[in-house]
């Protein structure tokens, strides 16, 4: 399956629907591996996990200082048209509302059509289940041959009460049974919204208002199960933070919302496998490094600009005899460096004569240690290649545990050849 772009440039504008400000987005054609990129002030923000700073009444992405409020409603349309690489030039704080539900987003791109790619498209998958609770609140992914979502809601609200739904994303479905779904709000609520600072672009004609006795203003409704559905695409913009690639496992979702949603994406995307395993004698065919220096366990997936790295971090390690311990921490520095083996391993599997070659590290910026990594843990690291100027790379490299961020750096490296 190739990846996918849109055939022509679409602009969409009007008002936000929390800021209340004029706003305009373009969308334009990308070449394959983008992704999906917001360009704001000139700051280019991908559409990742990594870069969500708010998700409250909605999600917003944020990068040395730039942000982009209410982003899900098109990123909905995007995943659910299959649409892999894009530019989104935004004008304004926020994404317009437009009617309030994905429908002209998804209409326009199937008007201008998309176009497949040279390159395959990256597939995201899952070995294990993996569930995420909070109280009374869950998400459930699991392993299947196709993407499809389950939603449950249920409002202690005789208008809306219990409603359920589960469907296969696809564009067709995509536009048929989702697309349209609008947003919602409960008439008690807005007065806290407005006096919150939010849904001042809010009205009749791009929200459903909910009263104790029954809808406010039916007639921009589309579905009898509309909350449900909306709440399927809201979830659908959010998945989209997983970054680049096609989902192709299913997930189910109870009463949840923007906050739970991007917890959920933090953990699963240390769980996403593509490409091929690779074990620790694969490893030590690319890396230099030897015990006690070599820091990759195994390599759980391998592309081209990506690798995910795993790390057992046992007791026996012997920095753990001088390092605090009394309460042993992994040192922050050697972190960094599982970071960068990762990486280096990640670049040398992709060129030839790696036998002949050596990764050599020029800089690191941007590192941030977040929590302790002690024995037991299980080491996540994940590089994305985000520049290659002939034997000048660079990439950004993330440590987890449990789905939380450890360490994260942006690296610098040369390739060399060995003396």
């Amino acid at each position: 399956m190739k990846q996918r772009t849109i055939k022509n440039e679409i602009s969409f504008e009007g008002t936000g629907l929390h800021t209340g400000t004029h706003c305009r987005v373009t969308l334009k054609p990308a070449p394959s591996d983008t992704g999906i990129v917001f360009v704001v002030e000139s700051e280019k923000i991908p559409a990742n996990v990594d870069f969500v700073s708010e998700t409250t009444r909605g999600t917003t992405l944020s990068k040395n200082g730039i942000t982009v409020r209410t982003v899900e409603h098109l990123l909905s349309a995007l995943v659910g048209m299959w649409v892999d690489n894009v530019i989104i030039e935004v004008e304004g704080p926020e994404i317009p509302a437009l009617d309030g539900s994905s429908k002209i987003f998804a209409e326009e791109i199937n008007r201008v059509g998309v176009v497949e790619q040279d390159k395959e498209v990256r597939k995201l998958t899952l070995k294990d289940p993996f569930v995420k609770e909070f109280g009374d609140r869950k998400l459930i992914s699991y392993p299947d041959s196709k993407f499809s979502v389950s939603f449950a809601i249920d409002y202690e609200d005789r208008v809306v009460g219990r409603q359920f739904l589960s469907i296969e994303i696809t564009p067709e479905n995509f536009l048929k049974h989702v697309a349209s779904a609008k947003t919602y709000v409960f008439e008690r609520d807005i007065k806290g919204l407005l006096e919150g600072g939010f849904s001042k672009g809010g009205s009749l004609k791009n929200a459903i208002v909910i009263t104790d006795d029954g809808i406010k203003n039916p007639e921009i409704v589309t579905f009898d199960d509309e909350p449900v559905r909306h709440k399927i695409l809201d979830l659908l913009g959010d998945l989209a933070l997983l970054g680049r690639g096609r989902i192709t496992f299913s997930i189910y979702a109870e009463k949840t919302g923007h906050k739970h949603h991007i917890e959920f994406v933090k953990e699963l995307k240390s769980r996403i496998v593509s490409g091929n395993e690779l074990s620790i004698d694969d490893i030590l065919k690319y890396v230099p490094h030897r015990y006690p220096f070599l820091l990759l366990d195994k390599i759980l997936s391998l592309e081209n600009d990506r690798v995910l790295a795993l790390k057992n971090v046992t007791y026996n390690e012997p920095f753990f005899v001088g390092h605090f311990p009394v309460e042993p921490v992994m040192p922050g520095v050697l972190i960094i460096e599982a970071i960068a083996q990762a990486g280096g391993f990640m670049l040398l599997s992709h060129i030839e004569n790696r036998e002949n070659k050596l990764v050599f590290f020029a800089g690191i910026d941007n590192a941030r240690f977040r929590r302790p990594v002690k024995p037991g843990d299980q080491l996540i690291i994940e590089t994305i290649l985000t520049k290659k100027r002939g034997s000048i790379v660079k990439f950004r490299g993330v440590a987890r545990v449990n789905g939380q961020v450890v360490a994260e750096a942006d690296l610098m490296a040369s390739i060399v050849e060995r003396r």
